[in-house]
């Protein structure tokens, strides 16, 4: 006997957005978050008590920990969300249960009849986003915690308006692709998350079969989105994906674009900078389908910055050692320094830290133990963090492969064995001419004249962007709007 799996059931919401109104999907989902109720939301701050300091420090040890949890809400987090919103809601425009003409389009795609270059979602609708960024950012970190705002993350609705709805609507999946690359495997992790959401192993076992070709795991892929009432994709860990085993870069870029068209959902796509190689001959494309481009998550940009600044008060709150300190611009530019404004790299500093003084019975931090620990503790590092400070094309374009590497991550693609040029796919991010936008100022700053390099002062405008420098090889600016983490 087959047990039945009960979701919760949907709970609709007046809107006040016109072509929202009346459509059971979007009413279902949580409200439209101001920037005061996403931050609440998003902020993860863990416990902390300074009476903790007087514990053993076989306790601290594990206290350390807790700093790995932090998750604080800069300004370009609440673009982030709200193009994700956007694209959740446009896409369930054109699936109203209770619109013929999207019933009828639902039903084909369920029953695989639709051609793969008709959508299911109708004419019009956002289709993607591409999210990018250096790794250690914490642009997963950043995707999920999105996502969790749109919980529960499968509803079941039973009726509407005093009108009979038996469906069940999933609201977003997350898959990552897998380390080998394949385009079947990444179709294989979308059932095996379907499964793992409805709480059964049904299409996991279906699908395992390793004759079906892609083109059958497609579309089994399109009739589940349909039935389920998929309201957005999320492919995440885009740059493990390998154009060898895919068969090449045309092959791929005609996946995802039938991807698209054929479950009829948005896509967002999540990855570093490496992963611009695969959209690279289909950017315009993107940007047209998609109406909100390319974001892209950035560093501090230099020791000065605000946003640094905050960041550093945040995880110093965090002291466990029995002497804490106060920071100071020499401190904050020897982290910045340490660090390069990678997230994930400060962290691991601070806690390392601490742990060094913790086990050595100083219980203070002071630069002498930072600069130990990042010369013993991190010097897998020192590669990846070492390209960043050298400010050379094709030295940062390997940064993302260091860095996993230092990680002990597998690294299926490389730019030389693809005889690709890493400014060059880098530089694929250039898509408009003017003024690039500071999220973290608020200003719009100046292009550099390709060839020069930033000079002057902070209150200049000037500020330290090493992937610009590359990006400046189409002659043109970064339209993203993405701060860091």
């Amino acid at each position: 006997m087959i047990k039945r799996v009960e979701y919760p059931q949907a709970v609709y919401t007046p809107q006040r957005v016109r072509e929202y109104v009346g459509n059971p999907f979007i009413e279902a989902l949580p409200e439209i978050m101001s920037t005061d109720v996403l931050a609440q939301r998003l902020t993860r701050r863990p416990p902390f008590d300074p009476s903790e300091r007087d514990e053993p420090s076989h306790l601290r040890f594990h206290m350390l920990e807790r700093l790995r949890q932090l998750l604080i809400v800069f300004p370009a987090y609440f673009d982030i969300e709200s193009s994700i919103g956007a694209l959740i809601r446009q896409g369930y425009i054109h699936r109203n249960p209770f619109d013929p003409a999207a019933v009828r389009r639902v039903y084909q795609a369920r029953t695989a009849e639709m051609s793969p270059l008709v959508s299911a979602v109708g004419p019009r609708a956002s289709s993607e986003l591409v999210f990018v960024g250096l790794s250690g950012l914490g642009k997963t970190t950043l995707i999920e915690s999105i996502l969790d705002c749109y919980s529960p993350q499968i509803l079941r609705h039973s009726s509407y308006n005093g009108q009979p709805l038996h469906v069940t609507q999933i609201v977003w999946v997350k898959i990552n692709c897998p380390h080998d690359g394949s385009l079947s495997a990444v179709c294989r992790s979308f059932f095996a998350e379907i499964d793992a959401i409805t709480g059964t192993t049904r299409y996991a076992q279906e699908y395992a079969d390793p004759r079906l070709s892609v083109t059958n795991l497609t579309d089994g892929m399109q009739q589940v989105a349909a039935s389920y009432a998929l309201g957005a994709l999320v492919v995440d860990e885009m740059q493990n994906l390998s154009l060898q085993k895919s068969g090449g870069r045309e092959k791929m870029m005609n996946f995802f674009m039938n991807l698209r068209a054929s479950i009829g959902v948005p896509v967002i796509y999540v990855g570093t900078y490496k992963s611009i190689a695969l959209f690279q001959s289909e950017m315009r494309y993107c940007r047209r389908a998609s109406g909100r481009g390319l974001k892209e998550l950035r560093r501090p940009p230099s020791w000065k910055s605000p946003v640094w600044s905050l960041l550093l008060e945040a995880v110093f709150a965090y002291q466990w050692v029995k002497r804490p300190i106060a920071l100071s611009d020499g401190l904050k530019k020897l982290l910045w320094d340490l660090s390069q404004g990678i997230t994930d790299v400060l962290v691991a500093l601070v806690i390392n830290a601490q742990d060094y003084a913790i086990r050595h019975k100083s219980e203070t931090l002071d630069t002498k133990i930072f600069n130990h620990v990042y010369k013993t503790d991190l010097r897998l590092l020192h590669p990846a963090l070492n390209a960043l400070r050298s400010r050379n094309p094709k030295k940062l374009a390997r940064f993302d492969d260091l860095y996993a590497q230092a990680k002990g991550e597998k690294v299926p693609l490389n730019y030389e064995a693809l005889g690709l040029d890493p400014a060059t796919i880098l530089g694929s991010l250039a898509l408009t001419g003017g003024a690039i936008e500071n999220s973290e100022l608020g200003a719009a700053l100046p292009t550099k004249p390709s060839g020069s390099r930033a000079t002057g002062t902070e209150a200049e405008g000037n500020y330290d962007l090493d992937l610009q420098e590359i990006m400046e090889g189409g002659g043109a600016s970064t339209i993203s709007q993405g701060e860091f983490r």
